[in-house]
């Protein structure tokens, strides 16, 4: 029995809960992009609590925030997006991307990004923007800005789709 890759295993089960929790939150802010038409993008970054170090053992865990609902039928998407850039370093980040409408109807997209503590499930920060009314097998560009006030160990980027109007 190998513990090292058993350990890596629940490691990552944990973050895939965690990101699966992000996304089937129920509803957030949201406002206007101006440098993406057709994007809306919240400023939902979340920083720690009270942080006394970079790694500090005992952090309490830093969101529970929470991304806008997209009904119960909406599709997980991840296969459809492409990661330009994630930095985790501190101070003000941009991850970025491109994501593509494999569908084959016009949908809304929501892209999601969480910067993770080193080794760990919790949060630097959250962010998401939503692009809307996203033409069948097209591709549209998505950044999801950030400030983080440590490094970050990793950050997941997740995305999911319904039908057009289901963004508000």
């Amino acid at each position: 029995m190998n513990l090292t890759r058993n350990g890596n295993v629940g490691r990552r089960l944990v973050v895939s809960a965690a990101v699966a929790c992000l996304t089937l939150g129920l509803g957030a802010c949201s406002g206007s992009d101006p440098d993406e038409p057709g994007a809306a993008q919240t400023s939902a970054a979340t920083k720690p609590t009270d942080a006394t170090s970079e790694d500090a053992a005992g952090d309490e865990p830093s969101s529970t925030q929470v991304e806008p609902s997209m009904g119960e039928d909406f599709d997980g998407i991840l296969a459809d997006v492409a990661t330009k850039s994630c930095p985790t370093d501190k101070g003000d980040v941009k991850a970025s991307g491109t994501v593509m409408n494999s569908k084959d109807d016009a949908r809304d997209i929501l892209v999601s990004v969480v910067w993770l503590k080193k080794d760990s499930g919790d949060s630097v920060a959250i962010n998401y923007v939503e692009l809307k009314d996203v033409p069948a097998g097209e591709s549209a560009t998505w950044s999801v800005p950030a400030s983080l006030d440590r490094k970050a160990g990793r950050c997941l980027v997740s995305a999911k789709s319904n039908k057009v109007g289901t963004l508000g």
